[in-house]
């Protein structure tokens, strides 16, 4: 159930509905089902919620990753960040590019140093 839950994150189906069409449909999953009828979706949230206790999945999923860091099938060497776009609540807009944050950041830094020698200048 667990190789399953790996192939569905991998392949984006999150839902257990989408886990249950894929183990019908795909064929990676049909080869990881060997012959077994497919799970139900109910079966996919028994898994996760009830039958497995808080953390045990997340830490499951951390173990899979050292393993494959040791085996040499994953390298951490480049960090991607797929950020072109950062979320702004307080913006009327529904986001903000990520340069024109950058930009703005470091005129704010440079308005903040400005400010503290002034009050500097005030307080001395």
């Amino acid at each position: 159930m667990f190789q399953l839950l790996i192939l569905g994150f991998m392949v984006g189906a999150y839902s257990t509905r989408e886990l249950e069409s894929a183990c019908k449909n795909d064929i990676r999953f049909l080869l990881i089902l060997n012959r077994k009828p497919a799970p139900d979706h109910n079966r996919f949230w028994y898994f996760t919620k009830k039958r497995l206790p808080n953390g045990v999945l997340e830490n499951l999923f951390y173990q899979l990753i050292h393993y494959l860091k040791e085996e040499g099938d994953v390298n951490f060497g480049s960090l991607f960040i797929d950020g072109t776009k950062i979320e702004a609540n307080a913006n009327k807009y529904t986001f903000v590019w990520k340069k024109a944050v950058n930009k703005f950041e470091e005129r704010l830094d440079v308005k903040i140093e400005i400010l503290k020698l002034e009050v500097n200048e005030k307080s001395a």
